[in-house]
């Protein structure tokens, strides 16, 4: 999911410029096969870490307090949402440096938390360019095809999605829309009633939905077999709908 995406991302990057990082996981295991043997050096790293070495936690900001070692506390929380419970202001301010992903999500930050404007920095993050270009993919003559990537909820906007197709297209329209939304968080019925929602429309039938991938490298060419990414999030606290 997102914060397993991006901390691999961050954690690579980290080694590739000569840090030796030391990872500890948060829940379950689970990442792309093309990076298992660099994650599995950051995991055996932990044998021998660095007592004194900056740690950073990238969590969720109401679960900020566990820490690795004896050196500098750091929190990259990702959040939607413009005001913080008071669990949430205590987490974050645990924290001895504070890293987010928007100039919008800082100001947030400063706001509930004043007297720590020093402490917060905006550390966008970034697209790896090696995995998802334009150069990849081929969409098929003859058809537009629209994508959405991004697990089933409100947030994201899935449920004024179809209406908008709906209200956009007609059935001999040459047209389709592919969904690639797996919510491992969900129930099945819950899946199952968004689906309904989607081929219970005029449309319905040029739906397609997409099974869930490990591989970063065949979610890029899903994506560039398409035509247009759409994605009417209400937010999106990662940043990177709008990132060049």
């Amino acid at each position: 999911m997102g914060y397993g995406v991006a901390t691999t991302q961050i954690a690579l990057a980290l080694n590739t410029l000569g840090h030796n990082v030391a990872w500890w996981f948060i829940g379950g295991v689970e990442h792309d096969p093309a990076y298992k043997f660099a994650i599995d050096k950051m995991v055996r790293n932990q044998e021998s870490f660095d007592l004194y070495a900056p740690g950073l936690r990238i969590w969720h900001q109401f679960d900020m307090a566990e820490h690795i070692g004896r050196g500098i506390r750091c929190g990259l929380p990702i959040f939607e949402l413009d005001e913080f419970t008071p669990r949430e202001i205590h987490h974050l301010d645990s924290l001895d440096k504070i890293f987010v992903c928007s100039h919008w999500a800082m100001n947030v930050v400063n706001n509930a938390l004043p007297y720590r404007n020093r402490d917060t920095y905006v550390t966008p993050l970034g697209v790896n360019r090696m995995v998802f270009n334009e150069t990849i993919g081929s969409p098929q003559s003859g058809w537009t095809t629209f994508i959405n990537v991004g697990k089933w909820e409100y947030r994201k906007g899935h449920d004024v999605l179809i209406e908008a197709f709906n209200k956009a297209f007609e059935p001999r329209d040459r047209v389709r829309l592919w969904m690639m939304n797996d919510n491992p968080f969900l129930p099945p019925e819950m899946t199952a009633a968004w689906h309904q929602k989607y081929t219970a429309t005029k449309m319905g039938r040029q739906v397609s939905f997409i099974p869930r991938e490990r591989s970063h490298a065949r979610v890029a060419a899903i994506m560039g077999d398409s035509n247009c990414g759409i994605f009417p999030a209400r937010a999106e606290g990662w940043n990177l709908n709008y990132s060049k």
